[in-house]
């Protein structure tokens, strides 16, 4: 089984946003990021035009979910229980690295403030 970071988040790739209002076009670039705890729990949040994410962030503003492992997926439910519950998978490429099924990836990121900690890169693990 792969192992993945917890001392961070996972960051996606951009997804590009484009409308238009009374003639006047919108454009931006949105972010979705996932905070994993040692303890089975994963928050959820989304940023427009902005890649830093802090832990307050998800903590205070995220979505709350829980998450398992298997093999090298990590199985997550929002909602769990409730009407409108979502389940999705994430696949473990590395422990740095997490793939959606859509082939999005999710890149591991220190928190701001752990960012000239040379303690927070993750250690490489051989698989």
């Amino acid at each position: 089984m792969k192992k993945i970071s917890h001392n961070g988040y996972y960051l996606s790739t951009p997804y590009h946003y484009e409308d238009w209002h009374g003639g006047v076009k919108i454009e931006r670039l949105n972010y979705k990021a996932f905070y994993f705890t040692d303890d089975g729990i994963v928050y959820k949040k989304g940023k427009k035009n902005t890649t830093e994410f802090n832990h307050e962030d998800f903590i205070l503003n995220g979505t709350k979910g829980e998450f398992t492992f298997t093999g090298n997926m990590i199985d997550y439910v929002f909602n769990k229980g409730q009407r409108f519950e979502v389940r999705r998978q994430l696949t473990i490429l590395d422990i740095d690295l997490l793939i959606n099924k859509d082939q999005r990836e999710y890149r591991w990121t220190p928190f701001p403030s752990e960012i000239k900690d040379k303690e927070s890169t993750p250690p490489r693990l051989n698989s």
